[in-house]
């Protein structure tokens, strides 16, 4: 009798040991799903840059205009990596010597430069890109190094850093009020 009583006891915990078991990979599996469907917002689109066309000036502008950019001790750049001109002004990143974006009015006078390399906070190491976004009046700087995004608004006062530990974002673009096309390069 005293034996059957034990042998319950004992189907009695291997049956909640069972259950807790399930239970914790039904959690584990839940879990590992969402992780997925998290991973999956970012839709890969491969694209063949191979079959680069010839393109004329002609064929998208009628006209050239030059401008003479401010040239203080400020605002020196020794090259212009990637250039921006909308109706907020002209945007200029130096990636490799002054590592900064400078701002410019439309008649070229110098407004101030966004971010500042250094390990402080809201300074990034390298930066690969940066985009203008409109819509919210802000500068986005991603430091290819740090594989970060910097934000900053358009007086240049830092507002925040978004982590992109699993990607390497070499180039990107704002795309709608939430979206960004992005080019991941060789993502190493």
């Amino acid at each position: 009798m005293e034996n059957r009583v034990l042998n319950k006891k004992y189907s009695h915990l291997h049956l909640a040991l069972f259950i807790l078991v399930i239970l914790a990979a039904i959690v584990s599996f839940s879990a590992c799903q969402k992780m997925k469907e998290k991973k999956s917002e970012i839709k890969h689109i491969s694209v063949e840059t191979n079959k680069a066309q010839e393109m004329l000036l002609s064929d998208f502008a009628t006209q050239i205009t030059y401008l003479k950019l401010e040239s203080s001790a400020s605002c020196l750049f020794s090259s212009i990596d990637k250039l921006i001109i909308n109706k907020f002004g002209i945007f200029i990143l130096d990636k490799y010597s002054s590592r900064k974006v400078f701002h410019f009015d439309v008649d070229g006078q110098f407004i101030r430069s966004i971010g500042t390399a250094g390990q402080g906070s809201g300074e990034y190491i390298l930066p690969s890109d940066f985009l203008v976004n409109e819509n919210n009046h802000q500068i986005e700087i991603i430091d290819n190094f740090t594989r970060s995004n910097y934000i900053f608004d358009f007086q240049g006062k830092f507002v925040e850093k978004k982590n992109y530990k699993d990607y390497r974002i070499t180039s990107f673009i704002h795309h709608g009020t939430d979206e960004y096309l992005i080019n991941l390069g060789d993502n190493k």
